[in-house]
């Protein structure tokens, strides 16, 4: 839920035709209570209302340089000064990511998010929630076209976190399964005990 209000935010950015353009954790402020997330530092954002059709338009100002915002969140056409919606997208699929995908240190960070840039995400965690690995992998694409917007970003959401309730309440009901299994398998060799026991002490009493 945290990271679709993030996505919500950035859809309402995109509807006043604005790129933020410097998505990162840094830049996403949740309340103590994590019941409210915002999204801050607009210092890099950019208006596509006077753009073409094709709501693209190359950032070519002095101040930022050809490489417009941090390099490890932004989408490959950003690198390059032209700035989309879609470049939004790619960096909230970074985000998605780190979400699902903790690091211990820093070096472990840059260097795993390096390699999902270059399309390569962990088995362990395409193993767990293939699902959601498919919306990263959508959102991290390097042709900005194939992104989902973010009002399909959320959609996309809504249906995977169906997808992962369902989950786990398939495993929480294998885990009670196997639970009452133990229990009457612990119960039947407390009995045979009790018998042994009885048996232990019948002998006993006629020797």
């Amino acid at each position: 839920q945290m990271f679709k209000h993030i996505v919500q935010g950035i859809e309402y950015i995109h509807s006043q035709g604005i790129v933020h353009h410097d998505i990162k954790p840094s830049n996403i402020f949740i309340s103590e209570d994590l019941r409210v997330v915002q999204v801050g530092d607009f210092g890099l954002a950019c208006s596509l209302l006077s753009c073409n059709t094709d709501l693209q338009v190359n950032l070519v100002s002095e101040h930022h340089g050809n490489q417009i915002g941090t390099k490890l969140y932004a989408a490959p056409e950003q690198l390059k000064g032209v700035c989309t919606f879609k470049s939004d997208i790619y960096s909230l699929g970074i985000v998605l990511f780190e979400l699902v995908h903790p690091f211990q240190t820093d070096m472990e960070r840059y260097k795993v998010i390096g390699q999902l840039r270059g399309g390569h995400i962990p088995m362990d965690l395409a193993a767990s929630y293939p699902s959601l690995v498919h919306i990263i992998s959508q959102t991290v694409c390097n042709s900005k076209r194939k992104r989902p917007s973010a009002t399909e970003l959320i959609l996309k959401l809504d249906s995977e976190g169906m997808s992962i309730n369902n989950k786990i309440i398939a495993e929480k009901d294998e885990t009670i399964r196997k639970l009452h299994s133990e229990v009457l398998l612990r119960d039947k060799e407390i009995e045979e005990l009790r018998q042994q026991l009885s048996q232990l002490k019948y002998h006993s009493s006629t020797s």
